[in-house]
């Protein structure tokens, strides 16, 4: 009589078990699935530090040995003092190159004072005679490098005019960087408030020379004038063509015109023109 229901009682009791089973058996693959291998948690481990490997480190101050002074609000640095600061600071080999030529054993650099009493430097990269290369950089008080960035152009200084192409105007400061080639030189204006990256800026073209091809002492020159009206630019520019004398270097003009063009700020550094026609027809 009671044999049907102990059949019933063990049928039932195999089934639990078999339904306990199959959930303890999911639940492993489940853990098993969401665990990492050793293999995989070393690849991720790997990729991270390739991704931080790739993160511009920032710039490490450096407090030189050989202190530079900086008495004025702005000034100039000469070649003895410059050699001993960047060779202190290890940023250049002062042995060779440039200031082998006694006709660069003058001026190193060029300073101004910010508003915040920190110095901001434009100095020569002293290792090479050609593509040179400045350092632009920020130094506080206590003679402390908290910024620095190199900053190039082309063969030689063709556009400075024998000064230093680095210039304050209102609250800008501009770095020339010249373009040459054959029979031209070009100038770039680099235009910023605090000391960035070069390639992270998009330079103002203020002007050139160009020799005119197949046409014996005929050129084209460009220059212009620079102002500031708060956050602007302005440039005025006068394009000039003629052919030049060959003994007093001045170009008797055939063609001349004048233009003005503003430029705004997209962020530090970075200007774009609110009319490009006239720099476009004289850049292409």
């Amino acid at each position: 009589m009671f044999l049907p229901y102990i059949y019933i009682i063990k049928s039932l009791i195999k089934m639990r078990l078999s339904i306990i089973i199959s959930l303890i058996i999911c639940i492993i693959a489940s853990c098993d699935t969401q665990q990492t291998s050793p293999e995989s948690k070393t690849t991720t481990t790997i990729d991270t530090l390739d991704n931080n490997s790739k993160i511009e480190e920032k710039f490490k101050p450096i407090k030189p040995d050989y202190c530079l002074k900086f008495e004025n609000d702005s000034g100039y640095i000469l070649a003895e003092e410059g050699k001993k600061f960047l060779y202190s600071a290890s940023l250049s080999d002062t042995f060779g190159g440039y200031w082998d030529n006694s006709d660069n054993a003058e001026i190193a650099g060029k300073y101004y004072k910010t508003k915040s009493n920190s110095i901001y430097l434009c100095i020569r990269d002293l290792d090479k005679e050609a593509w040179s290369d400045y350092f632009l950089m920020e130094i506080l008080s206590d003679g402390s490098i908290v910024n620095c960035e190199k900053y190039s152009h082309g063969n030689y200084e063709c556009c400075w005019g024998g000064k230093i192409g680095f210039f304050k105007i209102n609250d800008f400061y501009c770095f020339k960087s010249c373009g040459t080639g054959s029979g031209y030189c070009g100038t770039q204006l680099y235009i910023f408030k605090k000391i960035i990256p070069q390639e992270s800026q998009n330079p103002i073209y203020s002007g050139y020379l160009e020799s005119i091809w197949g046409k014996e002492m005929e050129e084209e020159r460009v220059s212009s004038s620079i102002k500031a009206k708060g956050d602007t630019i302005v440039l005025s520019y006068q394009r000039n063509r003629g052919k030049r004398n060959e003994k007093t270097n001045q170009l008797n003009i055939t063609a001349s015109k004048k233009f003005t063009v503003m430029f705004l700020p997209a962020k530090d550094g970075v200007w774009y023109a609110t009319d490009s026609t006239e720099i476009r027809d004289f850049l292409w």
